[in-house]
């Protein structure tokens, strides 16, 4: 009895040293698995730290740089963008001396009775600015008692009515006359969305917009979420058209050297620095900084790749439209002459001509800087291959409408 009594004395001491080195085991393996968590979370605290100083550096190397570009070179480059724009020149300046009485009397005379007579129509118009046009419009009514926009309906035709439509209209309701146009019906014209809403300034888009919807009682930024959102590859210049419609860009005024060099900084990331391209941060940059601010941007940017920003963004976007959009919004801080003599040799190259094209061009530039265009047409081999604006408008078109287009692009040609 006594030996079976230490047996079962031993094996209980057996099973209780069994039971302590598994609970032992066991808590050994919950400290491997905390340990291995722990590895883990260091791991990622230390990638995170590596970003976290990565993006700092960047800043501070751009916060380094920007505090290079000193103050007076800021004001510098300011100065000459601001002689820039003033030195844009018109094609259209308001008449003097304006009598509008006596324009409408003439008016009517060449429109009264049986056919119109073409030239003193295109010379009285041709010749006012559309603040004196809207002028007339008013004194036609008052003191002739008729609609001269009627009038002119009902007396002209084709692209020679379509011009002067688009002559007596405000320059916004203009716009928003053709952004309809590209709009409506089947299929979109996504050129013009590009032309005209990369290219306008935030004022003039919010009276766009305005005008939209005073004239149509629909809302802009909804026709263009619908007309671009059920197309293949378009989400990206939907995205850039609605950020200029929705979110105003920032208005001009002193320029920030280091946040000017950090968005040349983040540029160069999304786009030669990276493996593919970072669309988003392009279209955040170029459709919310301040043209002023994009000015100096650019710059920077290429001091810092070696690249002018027009090259990076032919080499790093994939779509056609978002890489016009772009470029229309570089038109916009540097001048717009290249872009709309592009816009011009396209109208009237091959065979046809685009006349929609073409008007819009020369009527919505007639004013701001129709003569730089045209010079910038006239010295690019590549736009008016040796001729000039005028001679690519006389062998292209013919009768009353390139007799107008010439008056408006101050041709010196009475044909």
């Amino acid at each position: 009895q006594q030996q079976q009594q230490q047996q079962f004395l031993q094996q209980g001491q057996q099973q209780q040293q069994m039971t302590q080195q598994m609970l032992q085991q066991q808590q050994e393996l919950v400290k491997a698995q905390a340990d291995m968590r722990a590895s883990q979370h260091e791991a990622m605290a230390a990638n995170q730290q590596l970003a976290k100083q990565k993006s700092l550096t960047a800043q501070n190397f751009a916060f380094e740089q920007g505090k290079k570009v000193a103050s007076a070179e800021l004001e510098q480059k300011q100065a000459e963008r601001q002689q820039q724009m003033a030195a844009k020149r018109a094609t259209v300046h308001p008449y003097e001396p304006f009598n509008p009485e006596q324009d409408c009397t003439e008016l009517r005379k060449a429109m009264k009775g049986f056919g119109c007579d073409d030239k003193v129509v295109n010379n009285i118009l041709g010749n006012r600015s559309n603040a004196q046009r809207q002028t007339l419009i008013n004194v036609f009514r008052s003191s002739i008692g008729r609609d001269l926009i009627k009038d002119l309906k009902s007396e002209t035709s084709g692209s020679h009515e379509e011009l002067l439509m688009a002559m007596m209209k405000t320059p916004a309701i203009s716009d928003a006359h053709f952004l309809r146009k590209a709009m409506k019906g089947v299929g979109t014209d996504e050129q013009t969305l590009i032309e005209i809403l990369c290219t306008r300034t935030p004022q003039e888009i919010a009276a766009i917009k305005d005008a939209y919807s005073t004239e149509y009682n629909r809302n802009l930024s909804d026709d263009v979420t619908s007309e671009t959102k059920s197309v293949v590859g378009k989400s990206r210049l939907r995205d850039i058209l609605l950020q200029l419609l929705d979110h105003p860009r920032d208005q001009d005024g002193p320029v920030d050297g280091a946040k000017a060099t950090l968005d040349a900084v983040l540029l160069n990331q999304a786009g030669e620095k990276k493996w593919g391209t970072d669309q988003q941060k392009f279209i955040d940059i170029f459709t919310s900084r301040s043209y002023s601010h994009l000015f100096v941007v650019f710059v920077e940017y290429q001091k810092i790749c070696n690249y002018d920003i027009r090259k990076s963004i032919k080499r790093e976007m994939g779509t056609k439209d978002l890489s016009l959009a772009l470029q229309a919004i570089v038109g916009s801080v540097r001048g717009l002459d290249d872009f709309f003599a592009q816009k011009l040799c396209e109208a009237m190259k091959g065979l046809g001509t685009n006349s929609s094209m073409l008007l819009r061009v020369v009527v919505s530039r007639s004013e701001i800087d129709l003569a730089d265009i045209k010079d910038e047409f006239a010295r690019k081999e590549e736009y008016g291959k040796g001729q000039t604006l005028a001679k690519w408008i006389s062998d292209d078109v013919r009768g009353s409408f390139r007799s107008l287009l010439h008056i408006l692009i101050d041709a010196k040609i009475r044909i």
